[in-house]
């Protein structure tokens, strides 16, 4: 579970479809410092040890690998799999049960992580 930020799931709906399509045609490039900023705005935590935040570059910052094949499977139409991370660890568990879970289980968590 992603307890450092917000996670992608969480903050991309919350992102103009302007920034959204910016993302997917420029999957992998450096992320400008506006949509840096309307990330964050959007409740993204820009921390290395978030997931989905790769390195900084001189005029903005990369999404990590695995945040990039997150967003190619979005353009793709298709729906992400969690995380292994993010699974619950009975598959008969519902979701949110698994989310109570893990909040309780780790008191540092302070983001939570959303799907629909």
């Amino acid at each position: 579970m992603d307890d450092v930020g917000m996670c992608i799931e969480a903050w991309w709906p919350k992102l103009r479809q302007q920034s959204r399509d910016y993302l997917m045609e420029n999957n992998g490039d450096e992320v400008p410092v506006h949509l840096v900023e309307e990330i964050t705005g959007a409740g993204g935590i820009i921390s290395a040890g978030a997931w989905w935040v790769g390195q900084g570059g001189p005029a903005g910052l990369y999404l990590s690998d695995e945040a990039n094949d997150w967003i190619d499977e979005v353009a793709n139409g298709e729906t992400p799999e969690p995380r292994v991370e993010d699974r619950a660890p009975n598959p008969d568990m519902p979701w949110c049960a698994t989310v109570a879970f893990r909040l309780a289980w780790h008191p540092s968590t302070t983001a939570l992580y959303c799907r629909d």
